[in-house]
């Protein structure tokens, strides 16, 4: 987490109560350590201030950002206004002091930027944390909601060099696939998915008991059925979904990596997603499997999702379920 990430539970009350007076006071001044240069640092700080600081104004001023900076690009500037049409939000921290972390295609990262979403009377305010990706010279790249500090760790422990890039590429396809659930984005999910992916949906059915198992239990028991889906089901259904939900938020959780044994551009991801939005909320085991022979566009050809209150552990997909030709 970013430095002061934890006291926003203190801070966020008085922050809020500041939508009526204006937000003159909430400027954000990123500091940058481990960058690859001096220059490159102050580039890039001076292009992640601007962005973080015409967020929080367009907040205070209930207005949608507006990004007439250059530097700014324009991946970066469609993710934020595809996040912040599903729920607006700040960055309540006035000083942050966070390290890029070198990534091996030599951009860097910077990780941990405290994010505030939802307006001032909003029941259902939460935090995330934002990402900013880097070329070496400073140039900001891209904009995303990151994994926490704690996950990305966990992921990241322990690896020799040729596994640290991969995965780092990993990561970085998760944490924009998440994000784009989050910013309601098709287009994206249209092009990741392939053509022939494989969607399981855990569905949870309802059994009636007979007179006989009526007398000692209960009149109904829950199990999962696994229905099959194939892209474009998936992805119609999706759409409803998206429309019908003022805004949706999906969090990763206990994220689990693997490589296939026979063919090594092929990973499965085994992780824990919870599911917000206006209308529902759940929480299920996510599987992926993704092809990563093309590394810059990567597609995922299983999804796989049970819900975590009636499936057992040792029930949850996996890589090893599935034999790829």
């Amino acid at each position: 987490m970013g430095a002061g990430f934890l006291k926003n539970s203190i801070l966020f009350g008085f922050i809020l109560s500041l939508t009526s007076i204006g937000f003159a006071q909430n400027k954000v001044d990123l500091k940058i350590k481990h960058f690859s240069n001096t220059s490159a640092r102050i580039k890039a700080e001076k292009v992640a201030n601007r962005l973080l600081n015409e967020i929080n104004e367009a907040f205070a001023t209930k207005r949608v950002p507006n990004f007439s900076d250059s530097s700014i690009p324009d991946t970066a500037k469609s993710n934020i206004q595809a996040i912040w049409d599903n729920k607006p939000f700040i960055c309540p921290e006035p000083q942050l002091f966070l390290s890029a972390i070198r990534r091996m295609n030599g951009e860097f990262e910077v990780r941990g930027i405290p994010l505030l979403f939802g307006k001032a009377d909003d029941t259902d305010k939460s935090f995330e944390e934002g990402l900013l990706v880097f070329s070496s010279d400073g140039s900001l790249q891209n904009f995303y909601l990151g994994l926490p500090e704690h996950q990305y760790k966990q992921v990241m422990a322990g690896l020799d060099i040729q596994d640290l890039r991969r995965r780092q590429i990993i990561l970085d396809f998760v944490e924009n696939f998440r994000t784009s659930y989050n910013r309601k984005d098709i287009q994206f999910l249209e092009k990741v998915f392939s053509d022939n992916a494989l969607i399981i949906v855990g569905h949870v059915v309802k059994e009636t008991k007979t007179d006989a198992e009526f007398l000692n239990k209960s009149l109904t028991s829950q199990k999962v059925e696994l229905l099959r889906l194939n892209k474009r089901q998936y992805l119609d259904g999706l759409t409803k979904v998206f429309t019908k939900n003022a805004f949706i938020k999906i969090g990763f959780d206990d994220i689990q990596i693997y490589q296939h044994k026979s063919k090594p551009d092929f990973y499965g991801v085994n992780l824990l997603q919870s599911w917000t939005s206006s209308g529902y909320s759940d929480s299920g085991y996510l599987f992926l499997l993704i092809d990563f022979r093309n590394e810059t566009e990567p597609l995922v050809w299983v999804r796989s999702w049970q819900p975590a209150e009636f499936t057992k552990k040792e029930e949850v997909l996996s890589l090893d379920q599935f034999i790829l030709q």
